[in-house]
């Protein structure tokens, strides 16, 4: 799942599993689980909901293994862009991630370039 901008430019799926975290880690500073591939990014987003966050292998076959090791409810691919959000479904899906990108959206009531700027500069 990867997001476009109004003015056509699209961000790489990690913009996405950002956008995710940011989104429930405020409203749900729960542990949280990402793939090996997910970049430095999730570790500051945590950490600024003080929010402990595990590292699985490249797959989202590890990740939904140390989630399920860890009892964590929320866990982000990087690479893909799905989540799984156990609140939500039990598998990994780009479709729940396109949900709350929307939610975020509608709460908010910013456009996507309001909200993704703050994120990249925190995440880089």
């Amino acid at each position: 799942c990867r997001v476009c901008g109004k003015n056509g430019q699209l961000y790489p799926a990690q913009m996405t599993a950002a956008l995710v975290l940011e989104h429930l880690l405020e409203a749900f500073p729960d542990p949280a689980a990402v793939t090996g591939g997910t970049g430095d990014f999730a570790e500051k987003i945590a950490c600024a909901w003080n929010s402990p966050l595990l590292r699985s292998g490249k797959n989202e076959g590890d990740l939904w293994e140390l989630m399920r090791q860890n009892a964590i409810v929320l866990g982000c691919c990087g690479t893909t862009g799905g989540i799984l959000w156990k609140r939500v479904q039990n598998t990994f899906d780009a479709f729940a991630a396109m949900a709350l990108l929307l939610e975020m959206l509608a709460l908010s009531g910013m456009e996507i370039e309001t909200i993704i700027n703050p994120i990249q500069e925190k995440i880089i």
